[in-house]
């Protein structure tokens, strides 16, 4: 077992963010709710620690799920949880690990630290998307024994269409191959999980992307409590349980999730048409396709654009090394993306994170006079980049 760098979470810990001056476009999930929208749990919950396998909060979650309590288990934080899950189905099954491509880097480095054998299933840019049904039928005969990917994808926000969820049941059905489903923004587009819709599928979710409760570190899943039984068991090489006061204020978060939820929502859909808009003015500077739900998506600049800000970098003396893995790959949207930050003060996650140097993704679950500002300083950079060249 080898243990690579995840360079996405390096960076994403290593950004500053001033919310009183900055713009922060590079977050995946919505800025946290106010405190007083929760019902705050009293000091002895947030002290009494509840250690068992299926503490209160498993068993509120498998009843509003609908689901055996058994197969509902919470750990600290969702990378934590999909490794334990990935090397779990590798003990049941070894094989090989399929990831979807593009992927969330953390995917990626799970299934390369476990897994001698890796294996991509691509979802094309030019599909929007979709899953590669000749590369799906292909990977067939590989006989994989995980298959690892997120929906909504990430970093598209892009949900799998009805035919695309078929065709992966009867994968699995035919391969035996389990399927790990990172649904982290699943709540965004409900209709479209995995969970009851793919036989044996584990289904991971979070209080952190939708509800903005990423300090509770609070992470879910539904699985076959085979899996579970030794995930649980591997769990006790980590952090074994959730904290209290995680639990405690993750279960007043989950009284308050229609609220919390409807609050994603709205934000999400007010946030859309803002740059819905902004994307159609500049479709001479860049490619992207704004999904129907959630809060990020996977933009690319058009080729002369894309030179023009790289060389505007240069010329205002933002150079290298970038650090983490970043000058693996010259001329990427990094490099702009610095220059952005500096001096607009805007912030974007780099696509060389999801194995396209040249785009960025886009979160818009930050305040909607912050979204504004953000796009026209964004505008203006790109802009004035273009007339530079």
């Amino acid at each position: 077992m080898r243990f690579h760098s995840i360079h996405y979470l390096r960076w994403a810990r290593s950004r500053r963010v001033d919310l009183e001056r900055d713009f922060p476009l590079l977050y995946s999930g919505m800025m946290p709710p106010a405190a007083s929208s929760l019902t705050m749990p009293d000091g002895d919950a947030l002290l009494r620690f509840d250690s068992g396998d299926r503490p209160a909060l498993c068993t509120r979650l498998a009843a509003d799920l609908g689901v055996d309590p058994a197969s509902v288990w919470i750990q600290p934080g969702t990378h934590w949880l999909l490794f334990q899950l990935a090397a779990a189905a590798l003990e049941l099954r070894p094989g090989a690990i399929v990831v979807e491509e593009p992927a969330y880097e953390p995917l990626r480095r799970i299934a390369e630290s476990l897994s001698p054998r890796v294996l991509r299933l691509p979802r094309p840019r030019g599909r929007d998307y979709a899953l590669d049904r000749h590369a799906l039928k292909e990977l067939e005969a590989q006989g994989p024994a995980l298959l690892l990917l997120s929906q909504p994808h990430n970093p598209s926000g892009v949900s799998l269409a009805g035919d695309d969820v078929a065709r992966l049941a009867a994968f699995a059905s035919a391969t035996r191959c389990r399927i790990l489903s990172d649904e982290v923004y699943g709540a965004f587009d409900p209709d479209n999980t995995l969970l009851g819709r793919i036989e044996g599928a584990a289904v991971v979710s979070s209080f952190t992307k939708v509800m903005g409760l990423g300090g509770l570190r609070c992470s879910s899943v539904v699985a076959p409590p085979e899996w579970l039984e030794i995930a649980q068991r591997i769990s006790d090489y980590g952090p074994v349980a959730l904290p209290a006061p995680s639990q405690a204020l993750a279960m007043a978060a989950w009284e308050s999730r229609e609220e919390l939820w409807a609050r994603a929502r709205h934000r999400a859909a007010e946030n859309r048409v803002l740059v819905d808009a902004w994307l159609h003015d500049h479709d001479d500077l860049l490619d992207a396709f704004l999904p129907d739900a959630g809060i990020i998506c996977f933009a690319r600049l058009r080729p002369q654009t894309h030179e023009a800000a790289v060389a505007v970098a240069a010329r205002r003396g933002v150079r290298g090394p970038f650090g983490f893995g970043l000058d693996r790959s010259p001329g990427g949207s990094h490099e702009w993306i610095e220059a952005l930050r500096r001096d607009e003060r805007v912030h974007l996650v780099p696509g060389a994170f999801f194995e396209d140097p040249r785009a960025f993704r886009l979160g818009f679950g930050c305040e909607r006079e912050q979204l504004r500002e953000g796009l026209m300083r964004l505008s203006g950079f790109l802009r004035e980049a273009m007339e530079e060249a």
